[in-house]
């Protein structure tokens, strides 16, 4: 009903680019609001994807993007800790832990979905999993490159709602080992993100928003 931030940015700079990225639909479509462009993650086919609200199609690079597999390339692997297990607080297990789609309550966690080939169920299963957060800040990557986010003379927004350590904590719960590890992925994953966008632009160029440090 209302405009959110970044419409009122694109409503001042029409030229300004909003991409958002989730996992979750509703996380992306948040941020992109009403005129900026949402991608999410599909479980029908392994890949991220809009809405006709926002395209037609997805453009050439988002279908470049699926048709690299990345999702496809997970099957039959397994999550495994980052950090050594006695780095984690409490239990590997509990009565109120979830089975997602045959990940099982304790590490490792099979990446099948509980099927013999990739499915709708198995990429359901990486989204609550360590995998899903790689994916998502890999194509997050390819569209900072491939919109040529910040590069245009603009303001643009980069817009990211990292949906796995939502989903890992529905399913697992805020003190499990599956929680405590998807934390510490999420740390190295925003360190990479942010020393990737420095790395392309020179000091004050870029506006980052942190927590404790909101900044635009």
């Amino acid at each position: 009903l209302g405009t959110t931030i970044f419409d009122e940015l694109r409503l001042a700079s029409p030229a300004a680019k909003v991409v958002a990225i989730a996992l979750k639909g509703r996380g992306a479509l948040l941020l992109g609001g009403q005129t900026g462009t949402a991608y999410f993650f599909s479980d029908q086919f392994g890949g991220f994807t809009t809405t006709s609200y926002y395209a037609a199609e997805p453009p050439g690079w988002v279908k470049a993007w699926n048709g690299r597999k990345l999702a496809d390339a997970a099957f039959g692997k397994k999550w495994e800790r980052l950090l050594p297990a006695a780095s984690y607080q409490g239990v590997d297990d509990s009565p109120s832990e979830d089975n997602v789609k045959g990940l099982g309550r304790t590490f490792p966690h099979p990446l099948t979905g509980g099927q013999s080939a990739p499915g709708p169920a198995f990429y359901e299963a990486l989204t609550h999993s360590a995998v899903g957060l790689d994916l998502e800040l890999d194509f997050a990557l390819t569209a900072l490159n491939e919109e040529r986010l910040g590069q245009r003379g603009v303001t643009d927004v980069l817009a990211l709602s990292i949906s796995s350590t939502d989903l890992v904590g529905h399913a697992y719960g805020p003190f499990s080992h599956e929680y405590q590890d998807m934390l510490a992925r999420l740390d190295r994953a925003v360190a990479r993100l942010v020393g990737e966008i420095d790395r392309r632009f020179a000091p004050g160029e870029v506006a980052k928003t942190l927590p404790g440090k909101m900044k635009l």
